[in-house]
């Protein structure tokens, strides 16, 4: 799972602002979730890259950023019952930390963008689920690994994420409906890796 997506942000463009140095943190991460969506929002000190990909066994989506930390001290549960069941954040590796939000049912990305600071508020990396049919993600979730294992990124299939520094599991919260979407942006540093 790590190589997974080590060498998709590792493909990514690498510029100057990029450097290690200068990666930023990510701040906290939350999850809302209802039978038919999920939405994950990490909050980070500045923009950076992203990349998303489906993993099976057990159904997880993976969010991989590029950063210098994870500084979330206590996880948020995930507001709702529905598609997403608990979710981890934790550096993966030096300079990239990952989400990993765990599945009840198949799901697919919807959309995911980044949000530049505004005023108080942080640089935030959006993601948005929808639901999918069990061949459609298991589709996707081969499509990913074909890839990786095409560029020599894994040697056999994914196992489950084992280290955590941040997880929480589904809990009944008051609203199951996540926040309504936000106005699509795009920063010049934003890549998907999608199927």
């Amino acid at each position: 799972v790590r190589l997974l997506l080590a060498l998709w942000l590792a493909a990514l463009p690498a510029g100057g602002a990029l450097a290690q140095a200068a990666l930023p943190q990510v701040l906290a991460a939350r999850v809302s979730t209802t039978p038919e969506r999920g939405r994950l929002v990490l909050d980070l000190s500045a923009t950076t890259q992203f990349a998303v990909a489906t993993l099976d066994n057990p159904q997880r989506i993976a969010i991989d950023v590029r950063a210098a930390g994870v500084t979330i001290a206590a996880p948020s549960p995930v507001a709702g019952t529905g598609i997403v069941a608990s979710f981890t954040t934790s550096m993966a590796e030096a300079g990239r930390a990952r989400t990993e939000l765990t599945l009840n049912q198949p799901a697919t990305v919807q959309q995911a963008y980044l949000l530049d600071p505004i005023g108080d508020q942080p640089a935030r990396l959006v993601v948005d689920l929808i639901t999918t049919t069990e061949s459609d993600f298991k589709a996707r979730a081969a499509a990913d690994l074909a890839a990786a294992m095409t560029r020599g990124d894994l040697p056999t299939p994914a196992e489950p994420a084992s280290e955590a520094c941040a997880s929480s599991s589904a809990e009944p919260a008051s609203s199951a409906e996540p926040a309504s979407p936000a106005a699509e942006a795009t920063a010049p540093d934003s890549s998907v890796v999608e199927p």
